[in-house]
């Protein structure tokens, strides 16, 4: 597998989403970098905050080759998961690498993406 690229990740969303880009991690074994954050969101995470995302980050990677044996669908490429105030899409290179990206909402609906016309159709839909 080709080494993760989270400068290019950050560009590319940077202009795809513009202000809404609320943060691109770039983490592997025995690395953890905050690629982008915005300033109103890196303020919000302590040191310590920043640590536990980073072990939350290797767990689901290291969960990968699980998932992938439980669910027959193939390599695990990416998770999202839908806060209220956030998107969170973490884009899974090994069992030990990856990408973490944060969006607002708001991003999120303006893309009209499959997952949150979905999301829309269930009822609990972004306002």
């Amino acid at each position: 597998m080709a080494p993760a690229e989270p400068e290019r990740v950050a560009s590319y969303l940077e202009r795809e989403v513009g202000d809404e880009l609320r943060s691109v991690i770039y983490y592997a074994e025995d690395t953890f970098e905050v690629v982008y954050a915005r300033a109103d969101v890196r303020s919000q995470y302590t040191d310590r905050d920043l640590e536990k995302v980073r072990q939350e980050l290797g767990i689901t990677s290291f969960g990968k080759p699980a998932m992938e044996d439980l669910y027959v669908h193939g390599d695990l490429k990416c998770t999202v998961h839908c806060f209220e105030n956030a998107i969170e899409m973490q884009f899974v290179a090994s069992d030990a690498e990856g990408i973490a990206v944060a969006l607002d909402p708001a991003a999120f609906v303006a893309q009209r993406t499959f997952v949150a016309r979905c999301m829309e159709e269930a009822g609990f839909g972004y306002d």
